[in-house]
């Protein structure tokens, strides 16, 4: 049995899942999911088709707040469980995708003697890694820059083999998509993503915009659990979570506004598509900056910048979308991150560590 852990966005939970599809094709059957108890990996997991345990989790922050003391009490009863849980499943090897989730199975995987496999996926290590790095087998990256943030002691374990992206996502059908949402022949599709848990700015600079942009373009806007105020239409169409349609809407889509997080970059770069990028910035850890920034530079990507606003935000996303040579160009340099093989190499990895005799795994 192989288990995974992760969690707290589907950034920290689809990667694991793709990496399992391509397992399950391997013959390897049998998995189980180490989140948050509670947690918003936990339906996504279960519908996937894989056991889950959850176990009660405190968030990692990197700042002084009073709920760091409670957190601490949340991430030792984690740790306690997480021993517990390991010690009677005893996995083959953990897979840990990240999060503040991962941290305490993965230190219990180190005590147990099961080999753990990390995976980042930001140009940078997120605090999740770095505390679980020295605790890994083996370390996975995104991005070769990406190991320059590791010290020179573990350089040995680490390689860069990109982001895994879902199979599903991969089977998407544009026509079909255009079918069942009846979008004329003449428009365009422009596909909004502010991630599993919706983004307030992407929304605001979306909703603002639509009444410039009623004429030959369809809108679909995962919108995430905030209300908002324009009502469905025609043209528009707002949800708070796209599942199955998903695939078939970013095959078809002529341009995707996303936040710029690592999951949302490389499902763009495995599909080709044009990307229009809305960072998360001001109170984050500013990984989905410099995510941005890797490639707007490679002219991957369009960025807006906030200093640039309402009008400024606008501006972008008429330009991409009266000029189809730059959304052409955007989908050509996206395509060249090579996103679609990732989980079938990290796989392979898997597959190979555990055929070796003297792999600490037996």
């Amino acid at each position: 049995m192989i288990a995974f852990t992760g969690g707290g966005t589907a950034g920290h939970v689809y990667p694991g899942l793709a990496v399992a599809e391509e397992l399950k094709i391997r013959g390897h059957l049998h998995f189980l999911w180490v989140g948050a108890q509670g947690g918003m990996e936990e339906s996504l997991v279960k519908t996937w088709g894989m056991d889950f345990l959850g176990l009660p989790a405190g968030k990692l922050r990197r700042y002084f707040s009073f709920k760091n003391f409670l957190d601490l009490f949340k991430i030792t009863a984690g740790f306690i469980k997480a021993l517990w849980v390991l010690s009677r499943t005893r996995p083959v090897l953990l897979f840990s995708k990240g999060g503040f989730v991962s941290v305490p199975p993965v230190w219990a995987a180190k005590i147990l003697g099961i080999p753990v496999f990390s995976q980042e996926s930001d140009l940078d290590p997120g605090l999740a890694t770095k505390l679980n790095m020295g605790k890994s087998t083996r370390i996975y990256t995104a991005y070769d820059k990406t190991m320059e943030y590791f010290p020179l002691h573990l350089q040995t374990r680490i390689k860069a083999l990109g982001n895994p992206v879902r199979r599903e996502l991969l089977q998407g059908k544009g026509t079909q998509a255009r079918e069942t949402w009846k979008i004329p022949p003449n428009s365009l599709l422009v596909l909004v993503l502010g991630g599993s848990q919706g983004a307030k700015q992407i929304n605001s600079l979306v909703t603002q915009a639509l009444p410039q942009f009623k004429d030959k373009i369809f809108w679909v806007h995962q919108t995430g659990p905030e209300a908002l105020h324009p009502q469905e239409s025609a043209y528009y169409h707002p949800r708070i979570f796209l599942k199955q349609e998903l695939p078939d809407l970013m095959a078809g889509a002529d341009l995707i506004i996303s936040r710029a997080g690592a999951g949302a970059l490389w499902e763009a770069s495995a599909l080709g598509k044009a990307l229009l990028l809305v960072p998360l910035g001001e109170g984050s850890r500013g990984d989905q900056l410099r995510n941005a920034a890797l490639f707007e530079n490679r002219g991957a990507a369009v960025i807006w910048k906030e200093s640039t606003g309402q009008v400024g935000f606008e501006n972008l996303l008429r330009d991409l979308l009266d000029h189809p040579e730059k959304r052409d160009q955007l989908s050509r340099e996206i395509s060249r991150f090579g996103a679609g093989t990732a989980a079938k190499r990290l796989a392979d990895e898997v597959v190979e560590f555990l055929s070796i005799p003297e792999s600490p795994h037996v």
